[in-house]
């Protein structure tokens, strides 16, 4: 029984992955009719490659965020003609296809123009529609592990895809006519588009499936007990080993159950949204479990190097889009101490920086303040500031880390923990110690963000204290980077309408 609801439920995954692909290869096939019918409309053979024509071919193109260029071609050779890429292009012998279906033929990897980018060609008729090839990573998902995309029917090849698909076994499928197939090394998942000629694929590995097959046995355990006092014992042994916290989490992060949500950081003085923190969730079995629980498990038992590779690399795939939609802004992102003291702090953020190709401005990294405990870490902070990302020490005010550490370590931001932050407006010895928290920073010369705003009360008393930054359910809650982008579209347009 939990084999079968495991498959089930990652043949339900797999399936709404491969209609979301679909989708998105549908809108190309649409945007390449709708581009080739346009550009073939009413055109006069006397005034073809004409500056008129080209200027035609060029308005279309504008229209279709997906068409990399338009070209008219020799039916019979393939020979370009004139196109929107310019008079370099002219000349160019097209290869021959790799598919013909329904009068139009496909071509793979086509250089039309020396030192540019490859594209695929849609041709028909004197018309060809070029689509650049790295197309796929700008709107397939990015899944550990998992190939994805989209190929034509009747044995055509792939023309979109992420990871590195089996293609036999995709053809394979889809003669067979099945939508789905598990046969213990990968899953498979098709959805056959009814206005284009392509298929969308998702190709889970099985290590997908085994984690959801995990998760269903879970529940069945408890009914085992019937079977007998010995049998329980057993279960229940084999249950603690292979169901405890550290081994749920090494297989959850392999798979989508493991993901960030954002919340917004602000400027108290302008009210603005100028960054978000990066919060790591692990769903376990429909229900979350509390990230204080499974971070410090994963500290105590060697895993907290495989949670933060595995979170920046989610932060990547989020928040590249959206920082460069709004380069102003940063994504804040938290490191362990062990992650500093072993290098893989650094090694980390630079690649993110090299994968994502944004400025370093766009990254905070943030520590807790017991990292700064030991007087070596001056040196890795220094190589991150280097790299010109901005460190915050994290949950100021909790910790024991001796003030001339602090002092030369050469930090950003203090986060001024939530705690401090709800006595600040208080009276009595917690607040006391709010204002020296405050004075400290000053002192120090660091900006401050405060956590766990709830109030405008506090809000004001925290701006009238020097705090330059915020970050709390006052102002927003953690949410996905869609529902970030979309609050602070609003909140943008409320302000500028205001």
């Amino acid at each position: 029984m939990a084999y079968e609801q495991g498959v089930q439920r990652a043949q339900r995954r797999a399936s709404e992955l491969s209609v979301g692909v679909l989708r998105r290869a549908e809108l190309i096939a649409t945007q390449i009719d709708a581009a080739m019918a346009a550009a073939s409309m009413d055109v006069d053979p006397a005034t073809t490659c004409g500056i008129d024509d080209i200027a035609r071919m060029l308005a279309v193109q504008s229209r279709y965020s997906h068409i990399g260029a338009l070209a008219r071609i020799a039916p019979a050779t393939g020979l370009i003609l004139c196109s929107t890429f310019g008079p370099e292009a002219n000349g160019f012998a097209l290869p021959l296809p790799d598919h013909v279906r329904r009068e139009r033929s496909v071509r793979l990897s086509v250089r039309p123009v020396p030192a540019g980018a490859d594209y695929f060609v849609i041709a028909q008729g004197d018309v060809a529609a070029f689509v650049h090839s790295g197309v796929a990573s700008m709107f397939l998902p990015t899944i550990k592990d998992v190939s994805l995309g989209a190929f034509i029917k009747d044995g055509g090849p792939i023309v979109l895809h992420r990871g590195t698909p089996h293609l036999a076994s995709l053809r394979r499928l889809e003669q067979t006519g099945a939508s789905a197939s598990f046969d213990g090394s990968r899953l498979l998942s098709l959805s056959a588009s009814r206005t284009s000629d392509y298929i969308a694929f998702v190709d889970f590995p099985a290590t997908w499936v085994r984690a959801r097959i995990y998760d269903a046995a879970a529940w069945f355990i408890p009914l085992g007990a019937v079977l007998g006092l010995a049998l329980s014992a057993l279960l229940f042994l084999f249950l603690r080993n292979f169901t405890s916290l550290p081994a749920a989490l090494r297989r959850a992060l392999q798979t989508d159950r493991v993901y960030m949500e954002y919340q917004p950081i602000v400027d108290m003085r302008s009210g603005r949204c100028v960054g978000a923190e990066a919060l790591v969730r692990w769903r376990r079995g429909g229900v979350l479990v509390p990230p204080d629980r499974f971070i410090g498990a994963a500290e105590r038992s060697g895993l907290m190097p495989l949670v933060t590779r595995r979170v920046v690399q989610l932060v990547a795939a989020d928040t590249a889009q959206f920082l460069r939609k709004h380069p102003e802004m940063h994504v804040s992102i938290n490191f362990s101490a062990l992650d500093l003291r072993s290098g893989l702090a650094v090694e980390l953020l630079t690649k993110l920086l090299a994968t994502t190709g944004l400025p370093a401005r766009n990254y905070w990294l943030e520590v807790t303040e017991t990292s700064f405990v030991r007087e070596d870490m001056s040196q890795v902070i220094n190589q991150i500031r280097a790299l010109g990302v901005r460190v915050a020490i994290d949950d100021f005010g909790t910790g024991y880390a001796n003030l001339d550490v602090l002092a030369g370590t050469k930090a950003d931001l203090l986060k001024i923990d939530r705690q401090f932050v709800h006595a600040a407006v208080g009276h009595g010895q917690a607040s006391e110690v709010a204002l020296a928290i405050f004075g400290l920073a000053r002192t120090l010369c660091l900006e401050m963000v405060a956590e766990g705003v709830e109030t405008q009360a506090q809000a004001e008393f925290l701006i009238g204290c020097g705090v330059q930054y915020a970050q709390g359910w006052l102002f927003g809650r953690p949410n996905s980077v869609a529902a970030l982008s979309q609050w602070l579209d609003e909140t943008q347009r409320g302000v500028s309408e205001g």
